[in-house]
């Protein structure tokens, strides 16, 4: 029944909440050229849009604009530009590598994302779950820097790094040694930072001001609470062995977030070191007691709902997994580890937060010298946290 009444406040919260992505004030470029003044709905996409939505007003009606209408757009730390180009259209994914190092290269219009603006752009694109990076020096055509993973002799792994040499010849004021650029890896930090460089050095000082100066946000909080839990065990052919009572129950945890870079750091990964603990007796005759002691170390992901400067809410789901250090019943004892899954939602304030989390039914197999038997456990958790940084 608990598990019912949670999934229903948790969907009803999460599609009611989502619905609160801000619209900041941006502008997009139409294809006649006319800049329009608007409140863009405001995703920091991780990766390329197609569309998006505006209004023109505050709580105005919302409109949807689609990259065949548009030139560019622009809204918060976001800007994308409306190009056709020759995109690589290899999967770098081992297993699926192809055994050529040319790159097969298509013809698409696409929305790039602006990186770096300058005497040389860098763009972005995120292509089949990879990342793709385009550059243009003095206002000429944009161009993919050229990387790729093929199946070289004897099936072994190598790399086409022609965005090295794209580089060393096109974007390379400060003269930068062959050995250097061989050690230049394709991802974001290290091009934004090439680029960077190469504009400062060839006198675009604005560029300075270019640099990304988010940082990452860790935050750590305690969370003791408590659990209502309830188990039954059963042998394997199905016949129920006991059922035990539903108990209260002390839990005590360390909650660490990361915040990721991405949709107005709103979505954060998680991990939850937590002790919990469980006794209980059947309700059988035989009155068969069980004990069991833990450290269970959630791992997901959360999303936030920013309501004001003070109060969020929040989801989070994510996998379990369960180290028991104390495991008894009358007749049996395992030390086995199981795992399951998670689901919560909570309100912070400030420093403050409480949550209702729900953790999925998981087995843990006990055995003994007669017979094999599976102790199903569930539980649903009210936590308290407190945020220390």
């Amino acid at each position: 029944m608990y598990k019912h009444i949670f999934l229903s406040i948790f969907t009803l919260l999460y599609y009611q909440a989502f619905s609160q992505i801000d619209f900041e004030k941006g502008y997009f470029i139409n294809n006649d050229g006319s800049r329009i003044e608007a409140y863009i709905k405001n995703k920091e996409w991780l990766g390329n849009p197609t569309e998006f939505t505006y209004t023109d007003q505050p709580g105005g009606e919302a409109k949807v604009a689609k990259i065949e209408n548009i030139k560019e757009f622009a809204v918060g730390r976001s800007k994308f530009i409306r190009t056709t180009v020759k995109i690589d259209n290899s999967v770098n994914q081992t297993g699926k590598l192809s055994s050529t190092a040319a790159p097969d290269l298509v013809t698409e219009t696409i929305l790039l994302k602006v990186l770096i603006e300058g005497n040389a752009d860098l763009f972005y694109y995120r292509r089949k779950g990879e990342d793709r990076f385009f550059f243009r020096t003095n206002d000429g055509p944009i161009n993919q820097l050229i990387y790729k993973k093929f199946l070289g002799p004897n099936n072994m792994e190598a790399y086409n790094n022609t965005f090295q040499d794209q580089l060393k010849f096109n974007v390379n004021c400060k003269k930068t040694s062959d050995q250097m650029f061989k050690r230049l890896r394709y991802d974001e930090t290290a091009m934004k930072k090439h680029f960077i460089e190469h504009n400062v050095c060839s006198g675009d000082v604005q560029q300075e001001s270019a640099k990304d100066t988010r940082k990452r946000i860790i935050h750590l909080k305690v969370t003791p609470g408590i659990d209502l839990a309830n188990a039954h065990a059963a042998y394997l052919n199905n016949q129920l062995y006991a059922e035990y009572d539903s108990k209260p129950g002390f839990r005590l945890g360390l909650d660490m977030e990361i915040v990721l870079p991405f949709n107005r750091n709103k979505w954060a990964a998680m991990v939850e070191p937590t002790y919990q603990s469980y006794k209980s007796e059947s309700k059988a005759k035989n009155k068969q007691k069980i004990e069991y002691l833990s450290i269970e170390m959630p791992l997901g992901v959360r999303h936030y709902f920013f309501l004001n400067k003070s109060t969020t809410i929040f989801l989070d789901a994510g996998a379990v997994f369960d180290l028991p250090f104390k495991y008894e019943t009358t007749a049996f004892e395992a030390k086995k580890p199981s795992a399951s899954v998670m689901a919560g939602v909570g309100v912070s304030f400030r420093r403050f937060s409480i949550e209702g989390r729900h953790y999925f039914e998981r087995s843990v197999i006990a055995d003994n010298t007669f017979t094999d038997y599976i102790v199903e456990y569930e539980k649903s958790s009210l936590i308290f946290g407190y945020r220390l940084f």
